[in-house]
């Protein structure tokens, strides 16, 4: 077993993190919504986390920023975990698994001396 990954140190670690989602792509003729099953990106500031939306103009990438939203709120959906420098971190597996450290991750808890 690894080591799981708190919600504090996603605060402190991570600059994004990618979070299953239901994703609605239309209605069916009886009206009822469908959904896919999805990932979606959000950018990490502390212990809150912003959805990020890209989408192309004039041939050049652009982003959107949603409003911010509880890391807390996000934490039992996350399927990985992005440092500054844009490695892997942690991981999880199958939605309800617990979110473990990778092994580059595991590098920022190691105690030297």
């Amino acid at each position: 077993m690894g080591r799981r990954l708190g919600i504090e140190d996603i605060g402190y670690y991570a600059e994004k993190v990618m979070v299953y989602e239901k994703i609605l792509v239309g209605r069916d003729p009886d009206g009822m919504p469908i959904f896919k099953k999805g990932v979606q990106e959000y950018r990490v500031e502390g212990l809150a986390a912003r959805k990020v939306q890209r989408y192309f103009e004039d041939g050049k990438t652009k982003e959107i920023l949603s409003e911010s939203v509880p890391v807390r709120s996000l934490y039992k959906r996350i399927k990985h975990v992005y440092d500054f420098n844009k490695v892997l971190i942690a991981r999880r597996n199958a939605p309800n698994q617990p979110l473990f450290v990778t092994g580059k991750g595991m590098s920022k808890f190691l105690r030297l001396g």
